[in-house]
């Protein structure tokens, strides 16, 4: 009776053992400190308790109201999602308001800027003439400024403003015709043949 006792015993034990195992091994979680000191008082162990049911005391003694085992996700966890989600938000909407954004057309050179980059060395005279008042004179600066930078289709419109205030009106068209040979879209030279053709067309 003893023996059977005893051997009924400690199947019950190994029962309750393997349950234990197999809830914690399921869950991920060692057997708490509460647990094996159940294992302990009722005989589960030969001798002492073993080395692992002192640790876990241990380490729930330091930690109180924590669980070992493994607990969050992987991948970064939902504060690197987060992390993501905020930086792609903010590249789109930066990707948004460059498409958004009017383009600015590139302002335009001035005539002077035109004449200057094609002829530097004629930046001295080319303001003495800008500043000539007097028609006659101012002619004739144009006019040797022309014979150094004649590939300027500005300068040659220039010449011919200053023959049309002069009243040379076949000069003024002259020189027009010329800039327009060099510059097929230059306004200024179109709209000052027409002035010469009106003026001289009116003065007859």
């Amino acid at each position: 009776m003893l023996i059977q006792k005893f051997f009924a015993d400690q199947s019950k034990i190994f029962l309750f053992l393997s349950i234990v195992l197999l809830l914690n091994s399921c869950s991920f979680k060692s057997v708490s400190g509460v647990a094996a000191n159940q294992l302990s008082e009722r005989g589960a162990f030969v001798g002492e308790a073993p080395e692992w049911t002192r640790r876990t005391n241990l380490n729930q003694s330091r930690f109180p109201g924590q669980t070992q085992g493994y607990s969050g996700s992987l991948g970064g966890g939902p504060r690197n999602s987060l992390s993501r989600n905020v930086f792609e938000r903010e590249r789109k909407t930066e990707e948004t308001f460059k498409k958004s954004k009017p383009k600015l057309k590139p302002k335009e050179a001035s005539p002077l800027d035109r004449i200057l980059e094609l002829c530097p060395r004629v930046e001295e005279p080319l303001n003495q003439a800008l500043v000539t008042t007097e028609v006659a004179a101012r002619i004739k600066l144009y006019e040797s400024i022309t014979k150094r930078c004649a590939i300027s289709a500005d300068l040659w419109t220039w010449l011919g403003n200053s023959y049309l205030e002069s009243g040379d009106y076949l000069q003024a068209k002259s020189c027009a015709e010329k800039a327009i040979s060099l510059d097929s879209r230059n306004k200024e030279a179109s709209e000052l043949i027409n002035k010469a053709s009106t003026r001289k067309a009116s003065k007859k």
